[in-house]
């Protein structure tokens, strides 16, 4: 029978001891006891919940759940544990799970995306919601006070009352970036993987503030983005950025890339490799009088592929770069090599100075999103054209790719 343990009940109150009275061996070996006792957990009723048909609904934090005719876990447990996971990375990485907060975001990944959330946190002050016991696969929701869910699961007392905990959906490879699309199999296997292919990418670079993380993956998805690349930002799994993300970050067709400081390559070389292997125009947001304005790169960028047939060579494809709202591009910039375009967004109200970098980064992905490709051809066939092209920018990455090759 699964029962919470006595180290698993440890966490009912998350880890947040005074770091001076604090020993950082002994802790973190209590904090690695506490995730392997919830690994085997995890484990189980995962296997279990592959084989419910109908949902279970706990009425409180006292219940006891019966997985099955010999299995129960206690509600209590499963709190504990989406509390741990909340609060520690290195947890969610060893259990492969992270919480969700917000009735939206939990239905775009449940209902839309098809993910099957271990178990929903309900506010016990209202009744369980349709969507909660009519999901399109059933599992375990408990109803709890709000007040316990908000300030222990999410991370303002402000958030709705409803969370999840979710299995970490996969991450795609690095070589990713590096691969052309172009570039020939490495193995004859006839069901082999083929390259990946970008046409549109934002990258952001050292904003570790989550919501704004969370804002841009949430644009990039409903705008049509391919990707997102996070050059050391906020951890991509941890709640405020999946909360407003809106779930985005689970979206079946789009790709999350996280540079790490101490990753294989460094970060920045990593996203002029993928530029140049994907033929993508870095377009680098800037707040310079050497920047043209967003619509002026897109006007440019759009009239040089008008012609052109999808897959061509010769057509360019986005990558959108933004930085912190603190230091913006200002590091990027003194380590970038590969030919760029400089943008900004115009901001025709002198009393604003700057804007709020996800909202940057929404205006200037709106640009180069794919229905953008009609909207400026409707403009080319009325005559308002750009006075030149970006043809020597993509000469300049063509040779950059055959220097790198």
């Amino acid at each position: 029978m699964l029962r919470c343990s006595a180290r698993a009940a440890l966490c009912l109150a998350p880890f947040r001891q005074p770091r001076h009275h604090q020993n950082s061996q002994e802790h973190m070996r209590r904090v690695n006891a506490m995730t392997a006792d919830f690994k085997r957990e995890r484990a189980s009723i995962r296997q279990v919940l592959v084989d419910v048909a109908e949902p279970i609904v706990a009425n409180n934090l006292d219940s006891v759940v019966h997985l099955s005719a010999s299995r129960t876990v206690t509600s209590q447990s499963l709190y504990a544990n989406a509390c741990h996971v909340r609060e520690n990375a290195h947890a969610r990485a060893q259990l492969g799970s992270c919480v969700v907060g917000g009735s939206s975001a939990i239905r775009r990944i449940w209902h839309q995306y098809g993910v099957r959330p271990t178990c929903v946190f309900v506010p016990d002050d209202v009744p369980v919601p349709e969507w909660c016991v009519n999901g399109p696969t059933p599992t375990i929701v408990v109803r709890a006070d709000p007040l316990m869910i908000n300030e222990k699961l999410l991370s303002s007392n402000q958030c709705d009352g409803f969370a999840a905990e979710f299995d970490l959906p996969a991450m795609p490879s690095l070589l990713d970036l590096t691969t052309s699309p172009d570039a020939a199999p490495e193995t004859e296997i006839a069901d082999a993987p083929k390259p990946v292919s970008f046409s549109r990418v934002v990258a952001l670079h050292k904003t570790r503030n989550a919501s704004n993380t969370g804002n841009v993956i949430r644009a990039a998805v409903d705008l049509g983005y391919d990707a997102v690349i996070l050059d050391r930002c906020a951890d991509v799994f941890n709640e405020k950025v999946l909360r407003a993300s809106d779930g985005a970050v689970f979206c079946p067709t789009f790709r999350t890339y996280q540079l790490k400081e101490k990753g294989p390559a460094d970060p920045i070389e990593l996203l002029q490799h993928a530029a140049v292997a994907h033929r993508l125009l870095p377009i680098l947001a800037v707040p310079s009088p050497d920047a043209e304005p967003v619509f002026s790169v897109a006007q440019r960028l759009h009239y040089h592929n008008k012609d052109k047939a999808e897959g061509s060579l010769e057509r360019l494809g986005a990558m959108v770069v933004l930085g912190s709202e603190a230091r913006g591009l200002e590091e990027l910039q003194e380590s970038w090599q590969i030919p760029a375009k400089l943008a900004s967004v115009n901001l025709d109200n002198a009393l604003v100075e700057s804007i709020n970098v996800a909202f940057a980064a929404s205006i200037m992905m709106h640009h180069f999103r794919p229905a953008a490709v009609a909207e400026f051809d409707d403009l080319f066939k009325r005559g308002v054209v750009p006075q030149d092209d970006v043809d020597d920018t993509l000469q300049q990455l063509d040779e950059r790719e055959r220097q790198l090759s």
